[in-house]
Order: C-alpha cells, then structure tokens, then sequence
C-alpha cells in the first residue's frame, strides 16, 4: 500500500511522490521500493528527474541517472510495467485530500493504464464525478464509498475531545459549542478551525501564553463566537475566501444574495431550474436576473463553480471547493448586507 497527501499540488507532484515517498509508519514507500533491480529505479528515476534509488524501504542513495525530459505519466507506467513483472498481486494507491489536486481530472489517464493497481481517491465530493470529472470510459470501473456529512453528535464529540484536554485551564461552554456545531455546517474542518480560532483568540487577548496558561478559568461563550464570525474578513487563515467572495460578489447585494442562495441549495450539483425558484422565494429576485448572474460567475477566470452540463436553458454546476461553499454560508450576515 502507497498513502500520499494529495492536499494542494499537481497531480504530476502527486505521482511523482507515489513513486518515491518513503516509508513512513504505517504507511509504505513508494513505487520504486518495490523495484528490487538498481537498473529499473534507474530507468524510472531518468523518467522523472529523480537522482536517488531506493537500497531499503526508507533508506536512499544518490545515483547518477541520463537526462531526458520530464514525464511523470510515462515514469509510471513504466514503473507499473516493472512492477508487474516481479509481483503477481495487485498494489493500493490512496491519495488523500484528493479534492484539492489542482488538476485532479487527469486522473483518469492513471486509472485506465495501471491493469495492476487499485487507486482509493479519498475527498470530499458527494459523487464520483466531484472528484474525477466527467470521463465515462473509466466510470465502468469506480466504485464510490460515500460517507455521510459529520452528524451533530459527530461534531459535537471533537469539541468534547478538545474540552477535554483543555479542562483544566479553557472551557467551551455548551451555548459555544452549539454555535460552533451550527456553524461547522456539518463540516468537521470549519468545526476545527473555529474552535483552534477561538482558542487563538482568547490567548491573544491575555497578552502572551505564558499568562493565558497561568489562569485556569477561562471560558469561551458564544458571545466569542458572533465576535470571532464578525472577525473572519480580517483574519489572514480567510484571505483566500474573503478575496474571492470580494471578486465575485464586487460590492453587489443582488449578487451577494444570489450566491448565499447557491451555497443554502442541499445538493452539490445544483440545477438552475430548482435553485432559481429556491432564490426567488428567499431572497425576492426575478430568475431572469439570478440566472443572468450564474452565468456571469460561471464565466469568471477563476470561478468558484463548475459547469457539469447544460440542455437549453437549464444548467447545472457545482462548487469546486466545498470549504468555501461552507463560508459563504459563515459569512451568510455579510453577505445578506452586500460585501
């Protein structure tokens, strides 16, 4: 088994570590490990701009390797045909945090060319075509194993487990962690960064550690939450949102209102034709005008949504983040105001 961290990079960088990770823990190295012949890593290593082969599972050594030009895809299947050729059973590859490959759609190229390994694509989507794409010559062979979003109770046990540890010096009190649940929107990372921010925060304001850690009856209420949510546009760890929700929304109320409707919407693939009678009926706005200004966000560089099919006037899309869907809805006062 091969487990990389897919979170935030290329999928060339991602296969590039599934073949030459080290051990690590539990976790396994990469492909090249298991090329027990100096002359296959070699081959490999010259595929791919890696100057090192493996001589134990986390011990490597710096090789001499002919220069050609970079190409990853090749590296692996060349890698893969080596494989075969030694090992009769079938090798695991899990990439986690897959959501957030960069250009996570090229997969498909590595799940129809490895014969002998099984991909597990681990992120957050609510079907196979989230996280893949839309490629219907590998849909035959993809199995989804879908988990439900983090029940209350769920989210309510990491605050536990966190108030825990803290007991002695900071407490959540049960209106906070209720806020905090609400807010999460059934996400367990929103439910970790606001508790990590409250926390933040309260040191912060004692002046240094070493004085919050000197007092041990500090309480975190709700009132710290309301105060930490109207906080978020200025916080550095919410840049990346704030400055997208600003180039999209650009001051608009209309627009604010619009996209806060996109992001109340339960289904991840969102069709025009429910969502504009859903806006229509919360926020008062003509469907001529709400789905005008999909369209608009639609056709941005960097847009936040995702076309998945169009037939006539109906269209259907989808948030390419979903922890950003998630602070459209942190933000939802805001946003109701026009940003």
């Amino acid at each position: 088994m091969i487990w990389v961290d897919g979170f935030s990079k290329t999928l060339d960088e991602v296969i590039s570590s599934v073949l030459t990770r080290r051990r690590e823990g539990e976790f396994g190295p990469g492909l090249l490990a298991y090329l027990p012949e100096e002359a296959d890593q070699i081959e490999v290593s010259s595929k791919i701009g890696f100057d090192k082969i493996f001589t134990t599972e986390t011990e490597l050594k710096e090789v001499i390797i002919p220069k050609k030009p970079l190409n990853i895809k090749e590296g692996f299947e060349l890698a893969m045909q080596r494989y075969a050729n030694r090992h009769q059973e079938e090798l695991l590859i899990i990439i986690d945090e897959f959501e957030t490959v960069k250009n996570k759609a090229l997969i498909s190229q590595y799940l129809k060319s490895a014969k002998n390994v099984r991909f597990v694509l681990v992120g957050i989507a609510s079907t196979t075509l989230e996280l893949i794409g839309q490629h219907a010559s590998i849909a035959r062979d993809t199995h989804a194993i879908e988990l439900p979003p983090m029940s209350k109770i769920e989210l309510e046990q990491i605050l536990d487990l966190s108030s825990y540890i803290l007991e002695p010096i900071c407490h959540y009190t049960d209106d906070a962690k209720n806020a905090i649940v609400h807010h999460s929107h059934a996400s367990p990372y929103w439910c970790h960064f606001l508790a990590k921010a409250l926390l933040q925060n309260k040191m912060e304001n004692t002046g240094s550690f070493e004085k919050f850690m000197r007092n041990t009856s500090w309480k975190i209420k709700q009132y710290d939450v309301n105060l930490l949510l109207d906080q978020l546009p200025e916080r550095s760890d919410c840049k990346i949102y704030e400055e997208a929700l600003k180039q999209i929304t650009m001051g608009d109320d209309i627009t604010s209102k619009i996209l806060l409707g996109l992001a109340e919407h339960k289904q991840s693939v969102i069709s025009s034709a429910l969502v504009l009678n859903e806006i229509g009926k919360s926020y008062k706005i003509d469907g001529n005008i709400s789905s005008k200004t999909i369209d608009d966000i639609l056709q941005l560089p960097n847009s936040p949504l995702e076309e998945r099919g169009r037939i006539r006037d109906i269209v259907s899309f989808s948030f390419r983040d979903p922890n950003f869907k998630r602070y459209i809805l942190l933000r939802r006062a805001d946003l109701n105001k026009g940003l």
